[in-house]
């Protein structure tokens, strides 16, 4: 019986991994887009390859996204070794993420947590996998950005600080947005360390940053910070997404663990030796219990709200976030007096920052759930902090082992949902054979690498598009030179997911055919070839010159 806890949790934990990687096996092979941005991120991977810029003046054929160039660099010394196609893209991520999860898994084990909560919190961090939007797996750097930053914060913790330090380097040379996490650790080493690490620290990781930004940005004549900085800095910022949407996302994501988490802070707060004073902060509780449990309840109970000149919607949505934060900002204040080992301090810091980046970058115009990533994998380690200190308790383990399958049974997925299927393929291979009839080149925005896998010329994404075309931004009178393009007829044809993307199509092409790509339709079945995760578009329709 007293391994029974520890059989229970290894055996959830066991099964959830089985059907990981059961998923991802069946996706991993598959030659067209699982995410309507994987293709366009091949691109630059084949630009690399070809010799050509990524950060120049935006053209029909290729427009770079606002990301540094790590990953496209890994991209294209996998096509030197290998054919570059999505394989060689979902092979980083996903070894990316399993590193990622090994880092949980290190992490506790250094702060003294059993096998079974390490082997937990790893496993927690893999079954956010649907709530991520199926990312972990796809041709996007978010499986190399989150294992980069993983590891930076374990060797830092461990005071690894030239090691730590050069891996959050690196991490800013994927996703720039990583620099962010430098703060959090350079405050720990220097409150519980000494200056002298903190300096080392950051010369180890901001140096070298700065070098590779300087580097670049001459280059590139400037068009580095342009696309990373000018570009995004003229989108809109959505923020009811920043105020509560994304933090609801991350928490519920391991919903068990985030209740559990907060019943865990009451407890402890009120068994301080100022309770009276502790219980006034218990009293936010319930705020953060409705904004996880009932969010669209009390969303709608707020959009009452009179407010002249604004839409109700809009009320309930900045309202919740309001009542959020006036419940977590005096928590936190109160629960930086709680005593606590100077490592749960560090995670509590660096957790902090990463559900903090993720909100910013799910507030961003476009930002879909894969950017929560770093969030979930802060959850996931605190989760299984939560696990440990009952854990630590042994009349108390049974808890572990009824809250830890549970957590896992609820966060599973169906892999049927994405999974493609045969009429996924033969779709491709019906859409594949029509793009090699064309004589010429191909403008494809929604699914760019397309017409590549037919040995025709590439053409921009249509998010690259919609990143330059804000009227403020810095890039957006390169608009132009796609709409001339089109006005010239320069593409053999113009395949698009919709009717709605003109830039002159409408006035110089004509639709004359819509590809049938499911042989049979049957009523309730998926469209074949739709994305698994994400905008669910797939090329269908043909246009050729008037």
């Amino acid at each position: 019986m007293k391994r029974f806890p520890t059989v229970v949790i290894c055996f959830s934990c066991i099964a959830l991994l089985g059907l990981f990687f059961y998923t991802v096996w069946f996706r991993f092979f598959y030659p067209y887009d699982l995410e309507w941005m994987e293709g366009g991120v091949l691109l630059h991977g084949l630009r690399v390859m070809e010799g050509k810029p990524l950060y120049a003046a935006p053209t029909s054929e290729f427009i770079c996204f606002i990301y540094p160039p790590l990953y496209y660099w890994l991209l294209a010394l996998g096509g030197y070794i290998t054919e570059l196609d999505y394989p060689v893209g979902r092979l980083v991520s996903i070894v990316g993420t399993l590193v990622a999860a090994w880092a949980i898994v290190s992490a506790l084990r250094y702060e003294k947590a059993a096998w079974p909560i390490a082997f937990a919190g790893g496993v927690f961090f893999l079954s956010t996998y649907e709530d991520t939007g199926a990312f972990f797996d796809i041709v996007r750097g978010d499986g190399l950005l989150i294992a980069l930053m993983a590891w930076s914060m374990v060797w830092v913790r461990r005071g690894r600080l030239i090691l730590g330090g050069v891996l959050l380097c690196v991490a800013f040379m994927t996703k720039h947005n990583a620099a962010i996490l430098g703060f959090p650790m350079m405050a720990w080493l220097w409150r519980y360390r000494s200056t002298k690490e903190a300096w080392i620290f950051a010369s180890a990781s901001a140096i070298p940053a700065l070098l590779f930004t300087g580097y670049m940005e001459w280059s590139t004549d400037g068009f580095f910070l342009t696309y990373l900085l000018g570009v995004p800095a003229h989108h809109p910022f959505v923020a009811w997404r920043f105020l509560w949407l994304s933090h609801h996302e991350i928490s519920s994501a391991l919903i068990l663990m985030s209740a559990f988490m907060i019943v865990l802070t009451s407890f402890r707060m009120l068994t301080e030796e100022d309770s009276k004073k502790a219980l006034r902060f218990v009293l936010y509780m319930p705020i953060l219990l409705l904004v996880l449990l009932l969010p669209t309840e009390l969303e709608m109970l707020l959009s009452g709200i009179p407010i002249s000149a604004v839409g109700s919607k809009m009320v309930g949505q900045i309202a919740i976030g309001v009542l959020l934060w006036t419940a977590v900002l005096p928590l936190l204040w109160w629960a930086r007096h709680l005593p606590c080992r100077e490592g749960t301090r560090f995670w509590l810091y660096c957790g902090t920052v990463l559900c903090f980046f993720s909100a910013i970058m799910r507030a961003h115009h476009g930002g879909y759930n894969n950017v929560l990533i770093p969030g979930m994998w802060a959850f996931s380690l605190w989760g299984a902090f939560a696990m440990h200190w009952v854990w630590t308790h042994h009349g108390l383990r049974i808890l572990p082992a009824m809250l830890i399958p549970l957590q896992l049974f609820i966060a599973r997925w169906n892999p049927d949902d994405f999974i493609p299927t045969a009429a996924d393929y033969r779709g491709g291979e019906i859409l594949m054979t029509r793009l090699a009839q064309i004589d010429g080149p191909i403008f494809a925005p929604h699914s760019p690498w397309y017409p590549v896998k037919v040995g025709q010329p590439p053409s921009a994404h249509l998010i690259a598009i919609w990143d330059i075309k804000h009227p403020t931004g810095p890039l957006a009178e390169h608009v132009r030179s796609l709409r001339e393009d089109i006005e010239n007829q320069r593409f053999a044809a113009i395949l698009l997911a919709n009717t709605k993307e003109d830039y002159g199509r409408k006035e110089h092409y004509r639709k004359t055919e819509r590809l049938r790509l499911d042989e049979k339709p049957a009523q309730g079945r998926k469209k074949a070839l739709m994305p698994k995760k994400g905008w669910p578009v797939r090329p269908q329709y043909l246009f050729f010159p008037k």
